[in-house]
């Protein structure tokens, strides 16, 4: 699979996530636009506007965007 590299304003899906020691880290997945895109070594992290304070890796998410989109349809994520 050739990889896409996502710029700054793209539209793509995050990944639900929960944390049993902090339930108000808890997210929702859903679209997401991204605000900063940066390379370390090989790998590609993604942070969204939704979630600032996290980074996703792009090799790992670009594989579930089909699965993401068909779950989550329009909804936004947000925090949970």
């Amino acid at each position: 699979m050739d990889s896409k590299i996502p710029k700054v304003g793209d539209i793509i899906y995050v990944e639900s996530a929960g944390y049993s020691d902090s339930p108000w880290r808890d997210t929702v997945g859903g679209k997401a636009r991204i605000v900063k895109v940066e390379k370390r070594e090989s790998t590609y992290w993604i942070t969204v506007e939704q979630f600032p304070e996290r980074s996703y890796n792009w090799d790992f998410l670009e594989g579930m965007q089909d699965y993401l989109k068909k779950e989550a349809g329009d909804q936004w994520a947000s925090h949970g």
